[in-house]
C-alpha cells in the first residue's frame, strides 16, 4: 500500500499513513515536515501528524509515546516526518504532487468526482496516489504532455513543409 509506514516507538508498532483527508486536516505541511525533519518541532506537531495519519484503532499509542520522554518523542517526530513524505512522494522517493495552496479537500473530492471516483476511494489515496490519477484521466482524454518532437516528427515536418 503506497505510503504506508509501520513506526516502531517504544518497542510497540503502529501504522501510518498520509492519505488526502490527513493531509489537509495538518496545516502548513511544508513547514510541519521541515520541523519534524530538522529537530526543531513542537509536541502540538507531533500530535497533529500522528493524529491524522495513524490507521486504524483508538490512538493509545500517542500517549505511549508521550510518556516516554524525550527520546520517544524524537523517534516519533522523525515517523511522522517519513509519514509525510511518504504520502507525497513516488514509489521511488521522487516528489510528485504540486499544486495550488488555494486547494482544499472540497476542490479534491469534486475532482475525484469528475474522473469517476467515490469520496470514500479518495480519501483511502495518497496526495501522490490522486495526482497519478488525475493524470491518467488526462491523458486517456487527449491532454498531451509540453514535449519536444522527436526526430521523426521533425524529419516529417521539414519533409511537408521544408
Amino acid at each position: 500500500m503506497h505510503g504506508l509506514i509501520i513506526a516502531t516507538v517504544g518497542g510497540e508498532r503502529y501504522a501510518l499513513r498520509m492519505t488526502l483527508p490527513a493531509y489537509f486536516t495538518l496545516p502548513d505541511v511544508g513547514a510541519l515536515l521541515r520541523r519534524l525533519a530538522g529537530g526543531t518541532f513542537t509536541m502540538e506537531d507531533v500530535r497533529s501528524v500522528w493524529r491524522a495519519c495513524h490507521q486504524g484503532g483508538p490512538l493509545a499509542g500517542l500517549e505511549a509515546v508521550e510518556a516516554a520522554g524525550l527520546a520517544g518523542l524524537r523517534e516519533a517526530a522523525l515517523w511522522a516526518a517519513m509519514a509525510i513524505s511518504a504520502g507525497l512522494t513516488d514509489p521511488d522517493g521522487k516528489h510528485e504532487p504540486g499544486g495550488d495552496d488555494d486547494t482544499d479537500l472540497a476542490d479534491i473530492y469534486q475532482t475525484g468526482f469528475a474522473i469517476g471516483l467515490k469520496p470514500r476511494e479518495v480519501d483511502q489515496m495518497t496526495p501522490w496516489e490522486f495526482a497519478q490519477c488525475v493524470k491518467g484521466w488526462a491523458m486517456l482524454h487527449g491532454e498531451q504532455k509540453d514535449e519536444a518532437p522527436g526526430q521523426d516528427e521533425l524529419a516529417e515536418l521539414f519533409g511537408r513543409y521544408g
